[in-house]
Order: C-alpha cells, then sequence, then structure tokens
C-alpha cells in the first residue's frame, strides 16, 4: 500500500510534531511513502527522495507567521487541489491530509476522482482564529463537508471534536511520546525549567523569562524555532538561559532529563490555545518531569486531577509563586513526575497510537469504492 502524506510544510529538517513519528512509522509497517508538502523556505527541489521518503513540492515560497500568507494560502490550496486531482488514483493508496489545508484539497480529489482519505485533524482551523460568528459558520460549515468526505477524522482529545456538528467517523490519537533514554538528571543547585517546541510570544516564552529573572537560582533551559527575532534575542541575550537552538525530535526528548519541569503555556487570547493539546506532556510524561500549565487551558484540570503536574495563571507574578513552590518541594515534583510516567506507560505511549493510526490507514486503503 501507499500511503500520500499531504501537508502545507516542508515535512523536512522542519518536521512537525506527529510528523516526526508518522513519517518512520509509516516506513516501518512497510508503505511506500510520498510526502506532497509546501517548500516555505524554497530550500528543496520539486522531488527528491530521503530516508526512504519520495518528496514532492508543489509550491515554493511564502515563509512561515507573515502576513503575506494571506496571499499564499489561496494558491496552496489551489495547487494541492489541481494536484491530486490531476494523479491517478492506485490501487490501495491512501492520502493523510494534515489539517484542514490538506484535507480540503484531498476532500476535492476524492469528489473528481474518488480518492480515499485520511483527515488528520491536529488543529481546528474555526478555533485559530477570532474570526466573525458569520464567518466562523461558514468556516465550520465547509470543515464539516470535508469531515463527511473522509474515512476517518483524527482529532488529539475529545476536547477538540467539534460538537455543532460533531463527526461521525471521529476517532481519538492522542500527542504520544515515544521512548527516549533519559541519561541526564537536574543541577541540584537550580530549578531548571524546559521550554520546548516552538519558542514564540503566545507560548509564554516572554513570560518565562520575567518570571525566571525573579526567581533566585531559576535557569531555563530552551530548545525548539523561535522566529520571533526579539524573543530570539532575548534567548541568547539571558545569563540564565541555555538555549540549544533547533534539535533533532529524540535529542529534544532526551533534554526533558536536565529539567525539574517541563513548562507548557498558551496565551489564553485564542479558542485553540485554550483548547491545546501539547506533544510536551506527553514528553514530560515519558521523562518523569511534571508538567507546568497555565489554568486557562481546558486540559489544566486534568493535569492537576492526574497530579503530574503544576498550574499557574497566564501572568508573571503568579509563575513566580509557582516555580518557587517547585523549587522549595522537588521532591514533590519527583513524585508528580513519577505519576506522569506511570498514565504514559498505561496508554499514552506512541506504540499504542501508531497502532491506532496504522489501523485506520489499512481500513482506509482496504475498503471498496462505494
Amino acid at each position: 500500500m501507499k500511503v500520500t502524506v499531504v501537508s502545507p510544510d516542508e515535512g523536512r529538517d522542519v518536521l512537525q510534531p506527529h510528523l516526526d513519528k508518522l513519517l518512520p512509522a509509516l516506513l516501518r509497517h512497510g508503505y511506500s511513502v510520498e510526502f506532497v508538502g509546501w517548500d516555505r523556505s524554497s530550500r528543496w527541489p520539486r522531488r527528491s527522495r530521503h530516508d526512504g521518503i519520495d518528496y514532492t513540492m508543489i509550491l515554493r515560497g511564502g515563509g512561515y507567521s507573515t502576513r503575506r500568507l494571506l496571499l499564499w494560502m489561496p494558491v496552496w490550496y489551489l495547487a494541492a487541489s489541481i494536484e491530486l486531482t490531476r494523479r491517478r488514483p492506485q490501487p490501495r493508496e491512501v492520502l493523510m491530509a494534515m489539517d484542514f489545508e490538506a484535507a480540503f484539497p484531498a476532500a476535492i480529489a476524492s469528489v473528481l476522482r474518488g480518492r480515499r482519505f485520511v483527515y488528520n485533524c491536529r488543529d481546528n482551523l474555526s478555533m485559530r482564529y477570532r474570526l466573525p460568528r458569520a464567518v466562523r459558520a461558514v468556516v465550520e460549515r465547509v470543515d464539516a463537508w470535508v469531515m463527511e468526505r473522509a474515512d476517518s477524522v483524527i482529532f488529539p482529545d475529545e476536547c477538540r471534536v467539534p460538537t455543532r456538528r460533531a463527526s461521525t467517523n471521529a476517532v481519538i490519537v492522542r500527542n504520544s511520546a515515544p521512548e527516549v533514554e533519559i541519561a541526564s538528571v537536574p543541577d541540584a543547585r537550580a530549578l531548571t525549567v524546559y521550554a520546548m517546541g516552538n519558542l514564540r510570544e503566545d507560548r509564554g516564552i516572554a513570560l518565562l523569562l520575567d518570571a525566571a529573572a525573579k526567581v533566585d537560582n531559576c535557569r531555563v533551559l530552551a530548545a525548539g524555532k523561535c522566529r520571533d527575532e526579539k524573543l530570539a534575542a532575548r534567548l541568547a541575550a539571558a545569563s540564565n538561559v541555555d538555549y540549544r537552538g533547533v534539535l533533532p525530535p529524540a535529542e529534544a526528548l532526551a533534554l526533558c532529563g536536565e529539567a525539574d519541569v517541563v513548562f507548557t503555556f498558551y496565551a489564553p487570547t485564542s479558542e485553540i490555545n485554550r483548547r491545546a493539546v501539547s506533544n510536551k506532556w506527553s514528553d514530560a510524561m515519558m521523562a518523569r518531569r511534571p508538567i507546568l500549565i497555565n489554568t486557562e487551558v481546558e486540559k489544566a484540570a486534568w493535569v492537576a486531577s492526574e497530579g503530574i503536574g503544576y498550574e499557574s495563571a497566564y501572568e508573571v507574578d503568579s509563575l513566580v509563586r509557582a516555580l518557587r513552590h517547585i523549587a522549595a518541594d522537588r521532591e514533590g515534583a519527583a513524585a508528580r513526575g513519577a505519576r506522569g510516567r506511570a498514565l504514559w506507560e498505561s496508554g499514552h505511549r506512541w506504540e499504542v497510537m501508531e497502532i491506532r493510526l496504522i489501523a485506520l490507514i489499512e481500513a482506509a486503503g482496504g475498503r471498496p469504492d462505494s
């Protein structure tokens, strides 16, 4: 069987969480894998092969997080729809469409070409932005149509499943971490807070730097992408910050060992942030480290009820108090980390979710056309 993964990204060197586990998993299960994406940095050839995966870039340029994307996004939708429609479907070929940006073109191809696809909805489109009510209703209606065309729709948590137009083919595949050896331990002389992934203003990074500066012997360990020049400059200049840059996923995950707590804040300015479902939670659980989450996130109640982390409001004084509390009770932090590890072992391992994903692909690929 062939699995064609479609995503509005490069899929290489800048792998998104979940994709960095999905692509290798598909290869391990013996599938022929092609990645169809958008070369936003204009640095890859149209066609290439890397680590056993065929890459096809159907659009080049545009970058990330710029106003120009308002002009580029319609071009992507058109290019992806044309690309998927013009291709003749192969026997037992399944499209894995990452988020609405890929699922909408896949749905067009399903209508015009009878293509089967799995909609992997990591971030609901209607929740990402502050939209006027009428515009949001239209977006939700179109998204519901796309979901109806899909063989299955994957969500990372129940809180992301639409309630107004509930998808009857919804499947929960939780964000989960693979087993990685954790060889390092925290520095007993300082409180180490680990921030990883997308290092952005709306992920509380500036807030963390402000708070850490007010806590004695508080060290910020950071790894990941920071496209904000001012924030990157702060990370580089602060004496209590150890910024390791962009690391391969396994190395970034292993760094959890150096931390006392894993930082996972989301500015409560958008619905998608308030309904955040972070990969970092499972990373922390696997590594036996507690989670530090802001109270405005819906899943903060779950973190508290499971006893696997700490809560703080999304403001400096509350975060300072939380950091001081953790520093004063290292044994309590270790106990919360151990509870997180037990929860990870009971069902939040990547291997469990991998089996669920493969079953969805097999169902889509083996089901006769209607």
